[in-house]
């Protein structure tokens, strides 16, 4: 048993160190080491498309409704 007991003691310091690198994996995010464009740079282009997509869609909601409200008695 007391085997056991010391064994683990190793095997937590395991999943701690464990936890560590996995959280040091997901805070650099879903990047493969040969990448190297700067990750600010294309996630402000990003936010922009998304930016753009966005005020589209409302901008054709708002004409749909606009075009509904002419027709409507």
């Amino acid at each position: 048993m007391s085997e056991a007991r010391s064994g683990g003691g190793a095997f937590l310091s395991d999943i701690q160190t464990l936890r560590q690198h996995a959280r040091e994996h997901i805070a650099q995010g879903a990047v493969t080491p040969g990448y190297h464009a700067d990750r600010s740079v294309v996630l402000k282009l990003l936010n922009e498309a998304l930016a753009t997509e966005i005020i589209c869609t409302l901008r054709y909601k708002r004409h749909y409704f606009m075009a509904q409200g002419i027709h409507a008695e």
